[in-house]
């Protein structure tokens, strides 16, 4: 039974996809550090966060639109 969006199995993948989203950054040279990583850092967070955010909602057109969003 899922009782928090952490037990949701996209969540828990979109958290995996961050982390190698992370660890693919600290390859990069640091010259890409205002360019590139800054904006792959916020877009690979961000997945997880509307997952989250979107559960939270009372209405369920309102977390399809948050699930859309991530």
């Amino acid at each position: 039974m899922i009782k928090d969006f952490r037990d949701l199995e996209v969540y828990q993948l979109a958290n995996k996809l961050t982390i190698k989203v992370y660890k693919f950054i600290e390859t990069l040279p640091s010259k890409e550090k205002y360019c590139l990583i800054d904006q792959l850092m916020r877009a690979s967070s961000s997945v997880g966060a509307n997952i989250a955010e979107g559960f939270g909602r009372y209405h369920t057109k309102e977390y399809i639109k948050f699930l859309y969003i991530a």
